[in-house]
């Protein structure tokens, strides 16, 4: 994944979270807004109240910019922040992925 999708100044992040669009599931809360650029941004948040454990956290990220990559496609031109909720400790790659797509696809 290049750089440029990644959703890194405060003021960014602060303005999908305040004029953003909610879409959530069990595993997942995404908040989006409309991109003036041409391109997708995001940014990934895994709470410590989700584990205590960095490296479970960091294997939440990892597995959730894998999905973003290989489904890059079908991403609209928004700047989206991925919330993760605890649940996603009970699933599954594949049950994260579905879900992970099924709010893609409302994005659009």
């Amino acid at each position: 994944m290049q750089k440029i999708h990644s959703l890194r100044l405060k003021k960014d992040i602060d303005l999908v979270f305040k004029k953003g669009r909610k879409h959530s599931s069990r595993a997942f809360y995404l908040k989006c807004i409309d991109s003036k650029k041409s391109f997708f941004r995001y940014a990934i948040v895994v709470s410590s109240k989700i584990s205590k454990k960095a490296t479970t956290r960091n294997k939440i990220r990892r597995q959730i910019k894998e999905i973003i990559r290989k489904h890059q496609k079908i991403i609209l031109p928004v700047d989206f922040v991925v919330l993760v909720q605890k649940s996603i400790l009970e699933k599954k790659f594949k049950e994260i992925e579905e879900e992970m797509l099924f709010l893609l696809n409302r994005i659009k």
